[in-house]
């Protein structure tokens, strides 16, 4: 899951970063409404977290840009803001946000919030246990198990495996792992290397449960 930032208190930004990334979702910062406009991968992104206050604009003119987009509108959005007065927050969810949490918040509950609105837009998957064969997935825990015995997997492997997981006997396109999971790395040979020796290490640790077939090189499908 790739979620964006959008704030300019940069320490509390790295913060929630930092909570995030313990998930294994993909984080990006986006420090302020000029950088927003100059960012190039709207499309990548599965939930927006979107400051109202911001140093060089306000978190409306973003959400509006975002609700404007083909690529984005259907993109949730979350306000996260010290304003915690009833006008702001009503103004806020009828811009078009999905929520609105005001800070300072628990990691807990912004976790709990980001995946109410990814359940409801359809990315999250819902329920807390993924079974394919002898393999079981432990969203919550991020645990993968064959067998009942864990094997460990690195940050990507599972954001990987879970994905594969999540969309059984569908041809899965080298480019759409790339602008999934690595549209922030070039060039585009480093990525196809990197791609290639992640699903490598994950064959090679799943083997005896995870039939994963390449096509002609270009497109993977878990049988």
């Amino acid at each position: 899951m790739h979620i964006v930032i959008i704030d300019d208190e940069k320490i509390l930004s790295k913060s929630i970063e930092s909570q995030l990334t313990k998930y294994d979702y993909t984080v990006t910062l986006v420090e302020n409404y000029t950088d927003f406009n100059k960012w190039n991968y709207p499309k990548m992104t599965d939930l927006f977290l979107v400051d109202i206050s911001l140093w060089d604009g306000s978190g409306f003119d973003v959400i509006k840009k975002i609700k404007a987009s083909e690529e984005t509108k259907n993109t949730p959005v979350i306000f996260i803001s010290w304003h915690g007065d009833t006008k702001t927050i009503v103004e806020g969810l009828d811009s078009g946000a999905d929520d609105y949490i005001v800070k300072p918040f628990d990691t807990a509950e912004l976790l709990a919030r980001m995946r109410k609105c990814l359940r409801s837009n359809n990315t999250y998957a819902q329920w807390s246990e993924i079974v394919y064969k002898n393999i079981t997935f432990d969203t919550n825990h991020r645990k993968v198990f064959i067998d009942e015995k864990e094997v460990l997997l690195s940050r990507k492997e599972k954001q990987i495996l879970e994905f594969f997981l999540l969309n059984p006997e569908k041809c899965i396109s080298k480019q759409d792992l790339e602008g999934k999971f690595w549209w922030n790395i070039e060039p585009s040979m480093t990525i196809d290397n990197t791609m290639n020796v992640t699903i490598c290490n994950l064959r090679k640790k799943l083997w005896w449960g995870l039939e994963l077939e390449t096509i002609v090189w270009e497109w993977y499908y878990l049988r």
